[in-house]
């Protein structure tokens, strides 16, 4: 689904879809430590209760150049291809300018200057973010890599080297990466009207890959020690004799 936000906004007035965070905090793991921060509100998008409109439609016909706030910001996430074009109507954006909006999660990064002040400019450029999960699992290695340095440098003094390394690659997590990539696109008007307008593509996963946990990983001698099972049997004596490998080698084995 799609989903669009409007924020009117001076030095006075914050209308729109913004939400304040409260007293919530967020606690997230850094290179050094924790640390704690401001949790972001969840944005009440057009046609939520408290946006200022009863749906996405109400907004679309609404004039834009009559709301509080000089500056006027309109952002929408995965637009559907009637919105980009009722965006485009709504606020006499150029020809081009829809098509490329048509299109935006194909279009090459480029930019248009307005030469005139009662044109807009525009600027197509792409993004990339790791997804949620892959946010974590860097946390979670952040956190292991913090704790297992702390406690190598309190043993290293006493300890040899391939020791303290050793006990490093214990229990080191799975990392997962995923990376997301997306078009963007931003309209600007002049100083008079400041109405920002931007867009964001369907997004994508551009490249993703994972590396083992240190449990799941084997030495090599733990991997030659597993292949030669079913190639050799035990005898009685405590050796180990070849088993054979074609049905002749079996019928003179049996004899």
């Amino acid at each position: 689904g799609w989903t669009l936000y409007r924020y009117d906004y001076d030095e006075s007035v914050l209308q729109g879809s913004f939400a304040r965070a409260g007293d919530r905090k967020r606690r997230r793991f850094v290179r050094d430590g924790w640390i704690e921060g401001i949790a972001i509100g969840k944005q009440k998008p057009c046609g939520a209760e408290g946006s200022g409109f009863g749906s996405v439609s109400e907004f679309l016909i609404s004039d834009p150049f009559v709301r509080e706030g000089r500056v006027r910001w309109v952002h929408a996430i995965c637009p559907s291809l009637e919105c980009r074009l009722a965006l485009g109507q709504m606020y006499h954006l150029r020809v081009h300018a829809q098509l490329l909006l048509c299109r935006l999660a194909d279009a090459q990064p480029q930019a248009d200057l307005a030469k005139k002040s009662t044109a807009w400019s525009s600027v197509v450029f792409p993004a990339a973010y790791i997804d949620s999960s892959a946010r974590l699992s860097f946390e979670k290695y952040q956190r292991w890599y913090h704790r297992m340095a702390t406690h190598a440098k309190h043993r290293g003094a006493g300890e040899g080297e391939k020791k303290v390394v050793q006990h490093f690659s214990r229990g080191m997590p799975a990392m997962r990466l995923a990376i997301v990539q997306l078009n963007l696109m931003l309209f600007w008007s002049d100083a008079d009207d400041q109405i920002v307008i931007s867009v964001a593509s369907d997004p994508k996963y551009l490249a993703r890959w994972s590396t083992p946990s240190s449990e799941s990983c084997e030495s090599w001698w733990e991997r030659l020690r597993r292949s030669c099972v079913g190639c050799c049997r035990r005898r009685s004596d405590g050796g180990y004799e070849r088993l054979a490998s074609s049905d002749e080698e079996a019928n003179d084995q049996d004899l």
